[in-house]
């Protein structure tokens, strides 16, 4: 049996739906129509939710990006059913993208360097925010953060005024921070300016019509020096976490299919005609929303998916014991903590429509390609956590090189670690202001690999040995019988 989807034209959609890399600097060219809002994501873009936490790729630049944009904010409203954001402010107070509404993080470390303290720089940036009146030049950021220093009341009266202000407009403000690990060029300088945030947002929370949203990833959260000060739990108790299950993955897929310009009106033709899936267009947006069957049955979903990629993923009788791709393909970039972000799909997904199908495959994408989109991603997952962990990659690189298979003993690890003395080169390490250094370095090899079981990139079986996910596994070259072969290196 074969799809009735044109195989090329499937190909072409993916590409368009998936660029090369969603990074902060695309989410600027993405349409409204791509957007679909899980339901725990609707929790956590709730405006009395302080912290968002989300490992990469799990959409934290994209929302803070959509929230201060009207077009996702009508989406959100319209579509989603987020009503508040109808007549919701947004403003940005901090974010990777160059905008000239903040300071960026040359001037902020200036401003420091200059013997401003990280409190006053905030509530400087967080003034000319509220008053839509940005400095120009790096001096005249000074001189409000001067200011703020010399009146210690200045801040809290101008907070009631604009508090006071637009309560009697009748409309709430929100101010969003993202991209906080970019604050500074060195780990020990971006913890003093982001602990600094976190305070000063706490003292926001007591304003009724000002509220501040940081989005964060789950390291800063973890890291004594960042959230180690007075009531921070009061902070905190307002996290929640981006999660996506495998449903919310696939819901955003078909959602993008769906509206890609050339292509969305096949795919949705298609769903009403083969499986009695209707798609209706928002009259405000004009974006077509995915029916509710492929936002949260899983067995719609596979059979959808299925069109495009097959239903099992081998050829002949025996195929189904390699498995489903629309289980496959989600299983094999989750990491030990059973998370996986959408950027790992979409890498995986574009990779597989750039390669050849096989000739005798009758669907769009083959098993084969998706093991490559699967290497492919999990390249770019290993070389993320290498930017934000460089000790993963001395502690992984040696188990590679020596040809390691998983699942293996504690005792495999440590007879490959200790020889190299890693324990004692990491604790070096350690003291030159290593980004995020092991928690645990001080419990030698155990607590390496505890370490590792907390970042996902191990886990731990039932019986005690230690297994490594595909998403880092292979990147970094590690052997599992059975599974896709590692990339060598």
């Amino acid at each position: 049996m074969s799809t009735s989807l044109d195989g090329s034209r499937v190909r072409e959609a993916i590409r368009a739906a998936f660029p090369d890399a969603i990074t902060e600097s695309q989410t600027q060219d993405i349409s409204p129509s791509f957007m679909y809002l899980p339901q725990s994501h609707a929790q956590a873009l709730d405006p009395d939710v302080s912290i968002v936490s989300g490992i990469r790729g799990a959409g934290k630049t994209f929302w803070w990006r959509a929230l201060s944009e009207e077009a996702f904010r009508n989406v959100l409203s319209d579509t989603f059913g987020l009503k508040q954001y109808a007549t919701m402010d947004v403003r940005q107070g901090f974010g990777a993208l160059p905008r000239d509404v903040y300071p960026n993080k040359d001037t902020i470390n200036l401003l420091v360097a200059q013997g401003g303290k990280p409190e006053h720089v905030w509530r400087a940036i967080i003034l000319s925010v509220l008053k839509n009146d940005t400095p120009k030049t790096a001096a005249d950021w000074k001189s409000r953060a001067d200011a703020v220093s010399v009146d210690p009341q200045l801040f809290d009266r101008r907070m009631r005024d604009f508090d006071a202000r637009f309560g009697a407009e009748g409309r709430k403000v929100l101010i969003v921070f993202d991209a906080l690990d970019r604050l500074a060029d060195t780990w020990t300088d971006i913890r003093p300016i982001a602990s600094a945030l976190f305070r000063v947002s706490l003292d926001i929370r007591s304003y009724v019509n000002i509220r501040p949203k940081l989005f964060v990833r789950p390291d800063m959260l973890e890291d004594p020096g960042i959230v180690s000060f007075p009531d921070a739990s009061k902070l905190l108790a307002r996290k929640l976490d981006l999660l996506w299950r495998k449903t919310d993955l696939y819901a955003l897929v078909f959602q993008r299919l769906g509206n890609v310009p050339a292509f969305g009106d096949e795919i949705r033709s298609f769903c009403a005609s083969e499986f009695d899936m209707v798609w209706k267009q928002n009259s405000q947006t004009s974006a077509w929303m995915v029916p509710d069957k492929l936002r949260y049955e899983e067995g719609a979903q596979s059979r959808l998916f299925a069109e495009i990629a097959g239903p099992k993923m081998a050829r002949g009788e025996s195929g189904n014991k390699r498995g489903v791709p629309y289980s496959w393909l989600v299983n094999h970039l989750i990491d030990g903590r059973e998370q996986v972000s959408p950027r790992s799909v979409f890498s995986a997904l574009k990779t597989a429509a750039d390669q050849r199908p096989m000739d005798d495959w009758d669907y769009p994408v083959d098993p084969k390609a998706l093991s490559i989109g699967v290497s492919g991603a999990s390249e770019n997952r290993r070389n993320e956590i290498i930017e934000d962990y460089p000790w993963v990659n001395d502690s992984l690189k040696p188990l590679g090189e020596v040809g390691l298979t998983v699942p293996c003993e504690y005792g495999d690890l440590i007879g490959i670690w200790q020889p190299k003395h890693l324990i004692e080169s990491l604790g070096q390490q350690s003291g030159n202001d290593m980004k995020l250094p092991p928690r645990r370095l001080d419990k030698g090899e155990d607590g390496l690999i505890d370490d590792l079981v907390e970042l996902g990139v191990f886990s731990k079986l039932d019986d005690g040995r230690i297994q490594m996910p595909d998403i880092f596994r292979i990147g970094f070259g590690i052997k599992r019988k059975g599974g896709v072969k590692p990339l060598r290196r």
